[in-house]
């Protein structure tokens, strides 16, 4: 395949601001082949043909990942080496999140629910006092209390990086999915979000390109770019840190003394990644309301 042909892990690491273009073209090439075939199941198709567009790239990273867990004694500098890992998927899922935020947000207003149905769905159900409704996004009621807020948003993320662990293992790059997934539902709520701000404030005469700018900034930066960053970079380390573990299988060094090594490593990465996503809900829970 062409788009296959981007998956030297080497050249990934070397200059990950590539991958921010990799994952716009991904995205790109994906949401147009699934318009065009299966527009009824625009929704889920796409996310599938991201995925299996990032399999080759990702899982070469994993494989060269694992490589230094089976060369390299020390933990600090492999926990350096693996961070030039997680750059380089967190870019790549930037590119998808982003371009994904764009497409809803330009797209026809009419074409919005068929298109991003199955993430609009996901996103009623984390909060049901929102309603997306094509062009915009209505608060039906108040939020719950900030501690239980912070409790459920910090479950819900434990069991999806769970499922990134799990995925990994079993599937080797099995947690591209639940990462492409996330992006997409992130995307959708980026893209709508900016949709309503840019239509309140251009009601009150300020022009569309000022209103693009300032709403799309504050929403991205403020509203979904810091928690929605660190959710993301603590499920990629998770997913790297499953798939560590099954490259080692698959390539029989769990017979190996290294295999102590390199699960010792994956057990930190899982460490770091919990700690992560607890500071991620502090700060969707408490911090990003002052702010709305």
């Amino acid at each position: 395949m062409v788009l296959e042909t981007f998956s030297n892990p080497y050249k990934a690491e070397a200059h990950p601001a590539w991958l921010l273009l990799h994952g716009a073209i991904y995205t790109l090439v994906a949401y147009l082949l699934s318009a065009w075939l299966w527009p009824d199941y625009t929704s889920m198709v796409f996310v599938f043909l991201i995925t299996a567009a990032c399999i080759p790239l990702l899982y070469n990273i994993i494989k060269y990942e694992e490589e230094k867990d089976y060369y390299e004694e020390k933990e600090v500098i492999l926990l350096k080496e693996h961070s030039k890992a997680v750059l380089a998927y967190f870019l790549l899922f930037c590119g998808v999140t982003l371009t994904i935020a764009g497409i809803f947000l330009f797209a026809p207003e009419h074409t919005l629910y068929n298109t991003f149905d199955a993430q609009i769905d996901t996103l009623q159900k984390i909060n049901p006092h929102i309603q997306i409704t094509g062009a915009a996004t209505e608060v039906t009621g108040q939020s719950s209390a900030q501690l239980a807020f912070f409790t459920r948003i910090f479950l819900n993320n434990m069991n999806v990086l769970l499922f990134c662990i799990l995925f990994s293992f079993l599937y080797g790059a099995g947690a591209i999915f639940i990462l492409v997934w996330n992006g997409s539902v992130l995307g959708v709520a980026i893209g709508d979000r900016i949709r309503v701000g840019v239509s309140q404030l251009g009601a009150t005469g300020v022009s569309a390109l000022e209103s693009y700018a300032v709403v799309g900034a504050h929403t991205i930066f403020l509203r979904y770019g810091i928690h929605g960053s660190l959710e993301m970079i603590a499920y990629i380390i998770a997913g790297l840190a499953g798939g560590i573990i099954s490259v080692a299988t698959i390539r029989n060094h769990w017979n190996t003394r290294k295999f102590e090594r390199i699960v010792l490593d994956s057990a930190d990465l899982i460490l770091i990644a919990i700690a992560i996503l607890f500071i991620a809900g502090v700060w969707e829970a408490f911090i990003t309301p002052f702010f709305y």
